[in-house]
């Protein structure tokens, strides 16, 4: 596809910025973002527009791989663009820096997401939550929902079922402890 795209490109006919858009994502779905970030460098040198669809094409991609620092620079990128984030994004980079066990990292980008996008995404503190629950660590996961809920963040039901799974494995922890003492 690149190849072609060069030699279309040679010939005289300039591609539709969609082509290019959907050539990153192409990439993307592949986990190639080594080249989906040429095509986007070609676009930046032919001042084409790169849209929002390819920008969180890049950031997923790179945060699948792990290399959420660059996912970062692309959101960055991407903010002075004028291009705004949407929920999805906010996903993956929470679900990355989770999976990191950058929990802190992940509730700042939440309340970055909340506070300048007004993008309050269930999904997102939802997995911010079941880390939470995971580490076992139920008294900062309180200390989270009660922060989350001043910043306007709203529980629903697979939010409750985590809460009660961390007190149901946290009391499980604390019993064992007492017969093992």
């Amino acid at each position: 596809a690149k190849n072609i795209l060069g030699r279309i490109s040679q010939d005289g006919y300039v591609p539709k910025p969609d082509i290019y858009n959907e050539l990153i994502e192409t990439f993307c779905r592949c986990n190639n973002v080594a080249d989906a970030l040429l095509v986007k460098a070609e676009m930046v040198r032919k001042r084409i527009k790169v849209n929002l669809v390819a920008y969180r094409a890049l950031i997923c991609s790179s945060c699948r791989i792990g290399k959420t620092h660059e996912a970062e620079s692309l959101m960055e990128e991407m903010l002075k663009s004028d291009i705004l984030p949407d929920p999805h994004i906010c996903r993956v980079l929470i679900q990355c820096y989770c999976d990191q066990m950058d929990i802190d990292k992940a509730e700042s980008i939440l309340s970055f997401f909340a506070k300048k996008f007004r993008i309050f995404d269930t999904e997102s503190y939802n997995v911010l939550v079941s880390t939470y629950t995971e580490s076992g660590d139920m008294e900062k996961l309180m200390e989270l929902q009660d922060r989350m809920m001043k910043l306007g963040f709203a529980p629903n039901s697979l939010t409750c079922k985590y809460v009660i799974h961390g007190l149901l494995k946290a009391k499980r922890l604390y019993k064992q402890k007492l017969l093992g003492s």
